[in-house]
């Protein structure tokens, strides 16, 4: 069950709350404008640049995405550094997780295959094209899969050594 306290030692003054998670992480919000979060030893920037990574985005293409510079994104990748709270559903939403999870408070489930986000994010843009443009995109597919799929079994009749 979560709990909370108000008060901080970090922000004297200012009133927040530390919530414990049942992960056995804490979150600690004060009322101002940032969020920090510490779970099993991963930082809210270690955790921010791992979901960038996995989602197959540079710090740029993140950056471009949710509308901050590359620099800022760089800043809070960094251990001492949170973004505003405003900016963690936008975060979320370009990496492809719930908030929940960009804080920790829920793990990133995974069914053993890392899925390519900008992959999806393709398929996604090429669904808003004509009919005529997605017709000739699964044309250039087939013909790409099917060529691997022939080098594939060629490579399988090649005698061993």
């Amino acid at each position: 069950m979560p709990g909370s306290y108000h008060g901080s030692k970090s922000s004297p003054g200012l009133f927040g709350v530390f919530l414990h998670h049942q992960l056995g992480g804490w979150v600690y919000t004060p009322l101002g404008s940032r969020v920090s979060t510490f779970f099993c030893g991963e930082s809210f920037g270690e955790r921010l640049a791992r979901l960038r990574q996995e989602a197959g985005l540079s710090q740029r293409d993140l950056a471009a995405e949710v509308g901050i510079s590359q620099r800022m994104v760089a800043y809070y990748e960094k251990q001492t550094a949170h973004p505003p709270t405003h900016l963690l559903a936008i975060l979320a939403k370009a990496l492809g997780v719930s908030s929940d999870q960009l804080l920790g408070i829920k793990e990133v489930k995974s069914n053993g295959r890392t899925r390519d986000n900008r992959l999806w994010r393709r398929f996604s843009q090429v669904e808003q094209l004509p009919q005529s443009q997605r017709k000739q995109i699964v044309q250039i597919l087939d013909a790409f899969l099917d060529r691997e799929k022939l080098k594939k079994a060629a490579l399988s009749q090649l005698p061993s050594h």
